[in-house]
């Protein structure tokens, strides 16, 4: 997978000392992949913020098969954080409008999702928006996508059709006995 067109309007708070850091990372582990935003020390209080980004899968025959939202709210019963996550699908190079079936929503953290995403899809954009109100704490937020094969490669194929032979050779067998059981016994013939 590749990303594209990052943009944010994140700023870090003028009026606390310039020790925060934002970590993004995008990393694979046993087919999924993950888009995740880690606020150092722990972004506080403020919003709404975004980050918007094109993900696009470059491997030849797969497509998204799904995308899930995550977040890390603390002190979420004194005040609430949220993340919306809106997706939006390109048709060749043409970005089309956001598909709210798709949209997801991280309310004092938790997971939220997996959307299915439609047959074929390749690329598409995501718009992450937050905010948090004092107390509340959103120290991370992520975005998980899962990609699936757009056709059937040759080995499941060659496997159905030797299955297919075998049923018919099988199924010829089968018949050819209950032929040779059903017919009547044959006299004797007497020659002489």
């Amino acid at each position: 997978m590749q990303i594209s067109n990052f943009a944010t309007d994140y700023v870090l708070s003028p009026s606390m000392p310039d020790t925060r850091s934002t970590m993004v990372n995008f990393t694979e582990m046993f087919g999924i992949w993950d888009f995740n935003v880690t606020f150092l020390p722990d972004f506080s209080v403020g919003g709404p913020f975004s980050i918007s980004y094109d993900i696009e899968i470059t491997e030849p025959g797969r497509s998204f098969k799904d995308i899930g939202l995550d977040s890390i709210c603390i002190l979420a019963n004194s005040g609430p954080c949220s993340v919306t996550k809106e997706i939006a699908y390109y048709v060749g190079n043409a970005l089309q409008p956001v598909d709210p079936s798709l949209t997801q929503i991280s309310i004092n953290g938790g997971p939220e999702g997996p959307s299915i995403i439609g047959a074929s899809v390749r690329k598409i954009r995501i718009t992450d928006r937050w905010v948090t109100t004092n107390p509340g704490i959103l120290a991370s937020f992520s975005n998980n996508f899962t990609q699936a094969n757009d056709v059937p490669g040759p080995l499941p194929l060659l496997g159905v059709g030797a299955a297919f032979a075998f049923s018919r050779q099988l199924r010829r067998r089968i018949s050819t006995s209950k032929r040779a059981m059903s017919m009547p016994p044959m006299a004797p013939v007497q020659r002489g």
